[in-house]
């Protein structure tokens, strides 16, 4: 079937484009490794936030891909448009209805997963600052006399320096990775996430000592000091210790109810409160459904399926089927499906021989795309060039078109204009401006083609 000489009809493209601009993610939680402290739970968060971000960070990719997919396209409408062949209008139709389906899916998605982000990156932040003050402790105090420990009216008890050259948890994990659970994490029915809260301590905290006051006897260290030592020669001291400490909370969702996160524990002697956590998790129990929902490619717009959309359909319909009615669209198939073969795909239903390979071979001047090259689309052209050697091709298709058509509009506003003005040197000027069209400031091509480029562009 050969290709049939139609009028283009450019308010349809321009249509199209203003239109137009109006990877299954991986499990989420990690299973596999341990969570025993606090930069364990700071880990395991950032893995989170990191894939959400790679899967937000892939989607938008995909998306810019597809974009320059569809100005391509855009751009062999036009080189088409003076030859009256519409093969590409169908395309462009496709494109611009499965983009503008992905950017709205992509938006509705990514908005709570940004928020979840935030939360993920505040619990982070909070954990790894927990990590590093579980570290200060006071110092120990030379025993001494009672007269000569208190010098004064008081005594000093000093915070131990810390001497972290590097962030505790960065440091830990620098040169090996996180230990892998002896058995991995059950989280068929019920996910969980742990985070480590401050705790008070206690009088006995098993190996993790306490600072004391207290007397001991002759020369022995400070750290060696006993409760209840008494006697004349019995000397006071402060045995140093740790101030803080973190206990673990697990945080848990069943996955059939999709519920929020919530704490496993009754305690609520915690710091941060279990309610911080909670609302900084909010959300997080519907992120893997979100992120499994970004999975636009942008290869699915130059896809053989492409032509079984709709909107390829009835383009098609339009472009090739004389007098066809779009209502009874179900009645054509037979017909569309001849096009198809005949003008779109090869046996396989590949679409790359007779449209992605003729198109990649469009070529756009410098003087189209206002650049220092001449390129070919199969070149990664710039969007920006693209629109311009678009508005450019367009343009000088309307310029075509109304020398060729013998209009003489500028002419008559002319003579709309100076009506009053009968001389022969009038009329001799109004018919100079119809064979200038394109150089007077009255031009139509001039004034209209800032506003085609803008919608162009918008």
């Amino acid at each position: 079937m050969g290709q049939p000489k139609i009028k283009v009809d450019l308010r349809y493209i321009l249509a199209l484009l203003v239109t137009v601009q109006a990877s299954p993610a991986a499990d989420l939680h990690d299973t596999k490794l341990k969570i025993e402290n606090e930069c364990d739970a700071a880990e395991h968060l950032t893995l989170m936030l990191t894939k959400i971000h790679s899967t937000l960070d892939n989607q938008e990719q995909q998306l810019r891909t597809a974009r320059q997919y569809l100005w391509q396209t855009v751009a062999a409408v036009a080189t088409e448009a003076a030859n009256g062949n519409p093969k590409y209008i169908p395309i462009l139709a496709a494109q611009t209805q499965l983009l503008a389906a992905a950017e709205k899916k992509t938006a509705n998605f990514a908005k709570p997963l940004r928020a979840t982000a935030a939360g993920l990156a505040q619990l982070i932040g909070a954990q790894t600052s927990l990590a590093e003050i579980t570290d200060l402790k006071l110092s120990a105090q030379t025993p001494a006399a009672a007269a000569a420990f208190f010098t004064a009216t008081t005594k000093a008890i000093p915070a131990q320096a810390l001497n972290n050259a590097k962030p505790k948890c960065k440091a830990k994990y620098e040169n090996k990775p996180r230990d892998a659970a002896t058995t991995p994490r059950n989280y068929a029915e019920t996910t969980t996430v742990k985070f480590y809260h401050l705790e008070a301590l206690t009088a006995d905290n098993g190996a993790l000592k306490t600072p004391k006051l207290c007397a001991k006897a002759g020369s022995a260290p400070a750290a060696d000091c006993s409760d209840g030592e008494i006697g004349a020669s019995a000397q006071l001291a402060v045995a140093g210790g740790n101030l803080l400490k973190t206990t673990a909370v697990e945080y848990s969702s069943k996955n059939a109810e999709k519920g929020q996160f919530k704490a496993t524990t009754n305690n609520n002697a915690l710091a941060p409160p279990k309610d911080f956590v909670q609302a900084a998790l909010e959300g997080l129990h519907q992120a893997p459904e979100q992120l499994s929902n970004l999975n636009f490619r942008a290869e699915s717009l130059r896809a053989g399926s492409i032509t079984e959309e709709q909107a390829f359909k009835k383009a098609v319909a339009l472009a090739y089927i004389p007098g066809a009615d779009l209502s009874k669209l179900h009645e054509l198939n037979d017909k569309i499906s001849a096009v198809i073969k005949s003008e779109y795909t090869d046996d396989s239903g590949s679409l790359t021989a007779k449209i992605w390979e003729p198109l990649g071979r469009v070529t756009l001047n410098k003087a189209e795309t206002a650049t220092d090259t001449t390129q070919t689309l199969k070149d990664d052209v710039q969007i920006e060039a693209l629109g311009t050697a678009v508005a450019y091709r367009l343009i000088a298709a309307v310029q075509a078109k109304a020398t060729s058509s013998g209009k003489k509009t500028e002419e008559d506003l002319s003579k709309k204009a100076d009506s009053a003005d009968k001389t022969g040197e009038s009329k001799k000027q109004g018919d100079n401006k119809t064979t200038t069209n394109t150089t007077g400031s009255n031009s139509f091509v001039i004034n209209k083609a800032p506003l085609l480029l803008a919608l162009l562009l918008s």
